[in-house]
């Protein structure tokens, strides 16, 4: 929903936004049908896309990190129900920016659940490499 508001800033500067998930359509739908998210979102269940962009490492033991817990209890308090907990959790979080060629110029991994950069931070990832190009 973060990324949904930062992506009229970063059009302004030709930067098309687009959110990638597992296999969790309900979620998909309730973002945008409940929660007005405007970017297109895409399912990737079978990871593809993860693996493609080097974001494919799995979670393992900091799957019980508390941070993840307790960044999972923040959404929460704030209304946002994942409905039902898919085996997508497993996997690492992440964020990629792709340039037009869609190689990879900046990524972040998660170290557990919920672990996203701030928008700030990815904001001046994209507008630095905007001004690149």
């Amino acid at each position: 929903m973060q990324l949904d508001q930062l992506a009229p800033s970063l059009s302004e500067h030709g930067v098309s936004v687009a959110a990638v998930g597992g296999s969790a359509d309900y979620q998909a739908r309730w973002l945008r049908d409940e929660q007005g998210v405007g970017v297109p979102l895409f399912l990737d269940p079978d990871h593809q896309f993860r693996s493609a962009v080097g974001l494919d490492k799995r979670l393992g033991l900091r799957l019980l990190d508390p941070r993840g817990a307790a960044a999972y209890t923040r959404s929460l308090r704030k209304g946002l129900r994942p409905q039902h907990i898919t085996r997508d959790t497993v996997q690492a979080p992440g964020v990629v920016i792709l340039d037009r060629h869609h190689n990879v110029c900046w990524q972040y991994r998660g170290h557990r659940i919920g672990d996203y950069p701030a928008m700030h931070e990815l904001e001046q990832a994209v507008l630095k490499l905007a001004m690149m190009t």
